[in-house]
Parts: C-alpha cells; sequence; structure tokens
C-alpha cells in the first residue's frame, strides 16, 4: 500500500515525532511511504529510512502560502497515486480535503491538538473520512465543537520506539554529564521552546527560590470563578516536583475579582 503523509512540519515536537516513528514503522512492514511538509530537522532521518519527502509550505495559513501549497499537493497526489492520504494538523488535511473530490483519494486524518473554533477558522477544517484522536479529551473536542460523528473517531494513544527509551537503558552517563550525583532525578519532558515550555523555565526559576524563602504569597484575578489558568499548573508541579522540604513555610493566596469567584479562587490557590 502506498500512504501519503501531509504534514505542517518536521521539526522537534511530539506530533512530528508520531509521524515520523509511523511513518518508518509503516516503510519497515513493507508499504510504500511519502511525506510532504515545510521540511525540518526529521527530513533526513525520513529519506535514509527510504521515504520520499517533499517540500510544501504548509506550516501558514496565509492565502499565499496556502494556494501555492494546494498546487503542489494536487501535483504530488496526480504523480504519486497513493492509495490513501492521512494528513495531519488542520492546514494540511483543510488542503487535501479539498483535493479529494477531484483526485479520489481515501481521506483520514490525525488530531493531535486542539485549535482555536472561531469564523473561518472553524470553516478552515476537514476532518476526513476516518479520523485518529490521541486522546479522549480531543475526540470528545472533535464531536462537540466539529460535529465530528463519534463512530467516525478512533482512539490512538502516542507510542514511543522502545529501542530509544527504555527503562533498561542506563542513566549514568547523563547523571555524569550534568553532574546530578546520586539523588532523585525530576525529568520535564517537553521540547525547549518557547510556545511549549513556558511553565518548565518558570519552575527551574521559581524552585531554587521557593526552597530559600520562609513564606510564598500567591495572587491571580479570578477567570470564571477560577485561578489564571497558567498560575495553577506551575503551582502544582512547583510543590509536587521539587524534591525540598516545605514544611513550616508560610502560605497565603490572594485573589481579585470585579464581582464574584473569590472563594472557589482562593480554595483553588490554596
Amino acid at each position: 500500500m502506498k500512504i501519503f503523509m501531509a504534514t505542517m512540519g518536521l521539526d522537534i515536537g511530539g506530533a512530528e515525532t508520531h509521524i515520523v516513528e509511523l511513518s518508518k514503522e509503516l516503510k519497515a512492514r513493507g508499504h510504500e511511504v511519502v511525506i510532504a511538509s515545510n521540511g525540518g530537522v526529521y527530513v533526513p532521518e525520513v529519506t535514509a529510512a527510504g521515504i520520499r519527502h517533499y517540500s510544501v509550505p504548509m506550516n501558514r495559513r496565509s492565502v499565499k502560502n496556502m494556494m501555492r501549497s494546494r498546487a503542489l499537493l494536487k501535483d504530488i497526489l496526480r504523480k504519486e497515486k497513493p492509495d490513501i492520504v492521512h494528513a495531519h494538523a488542520r492546514i494540511p488535511a483543510f488542503l487535501c480535503g479539498t483535493l479529494q473530490g477531484s483526485l479520489r483519494f481515501p481521506f483520514v486524518t490525525s488530531c493531535h491538538g486542539v485549535f482555536e473554533v472561531s469564523g473561518v477558522l472553524k470553516l478552515l477544517s476537514n476532518w476526513g473520512e476516518r479520523t485518529l484522536a490521541v486522546s479522549e479529551d480531543i475526540r470528545n473536542y472533535l464531536v462537540r465543537e466539529y460535529g465530528v460523528p463519534a463512530e467516525h473517531i478512533t482512539l490512538t494513544i502516542n507510542g514511543i520506539d522502545t529501542n530509544k527509551f527504555s527503562p533498561d537503558v542506563s542513566g549514568e552517563a547523563v547523571r555524569k554529564e550534568f553532574d546530578l550525583g546520586d539523588g532523585v532525578v525530576i525529568g520535564h519532558v517537553s521540547r525547549l521552546d518557547q510556545a511549549a515550555c513556558h511553565t518548565a523555565r518558570q519552575l527551574i526559576e521559581l524552585a531554587p527560590k521557593l526552597e530559600a524563602c520562609d513564606g510564598l504569597v500567591v495572587g491571580s484575578p479570578v477567570y470564571y470563578a477560577s485561578a489564571n489558568a497558567t498560575l495553577v499548573p506551575l503551582l502544582t508541579r512547583l510543590f509536587y516536583s521539587t524534591p525540598f522540604d516545605k514544611t513550616m513555610k508560610v502560605g497565603a493566596a490572594v485573589a481579585a475579582a470585579r464581582r464574584g469567584g473569590l472563594s472557589s479562587t482562593c480554595v483553588e490557590l490554596h
């Protein structure tokens, strides 16, 4: 079977890693795999595995880029004649969907995250004849926000390459490289770019300050009877993923609101 993968890019990221590992495994099982994307650091890895890659600028939703990408996809699909098209992310799925009627290919998509749902952005969406969702939350989101029939969605949890990630692999080399000693090591699994690791960077900055201080005052405005959405996960990680003793440290919460929700917000912060 010839499988055509369309995605925004192949730089470091969870969805990108999933696409690369899936493509390599399909290739190893005897299928022919072709990928179209804006490119990235993973391109040499997929081409080394015998997977053809086409450069298509599907990483931006400007009208110019999308029109160019659609024209390129149309030429590639006519040339390759895949047995199935598998699109990842909203822009590639939308563009491939506009070509399905004329080129008549089986069309599936994978949804790796949630997107803004408003106005024209909702129209720039096509979740294919069948959809793969990588979590229950995303499956429910597709049903709720886009009206995708639940029976057309398959839940598939992203796997890992056990040759790369295994509990049997020793971490001694890493401990030695970073001088970590023999104590407990807390790992934050994320790509360290500005968009994906804001909480991790805050945690690295604030953890030593929390250890040194005798008390902590946390403040937040009220949003729909809740604290700031970025503050809550930060506090959770700050208290549960740091190994030092926090007993006898004084804590207080401050909430500010124009109307109501103060009590529930203070309870959440405490």
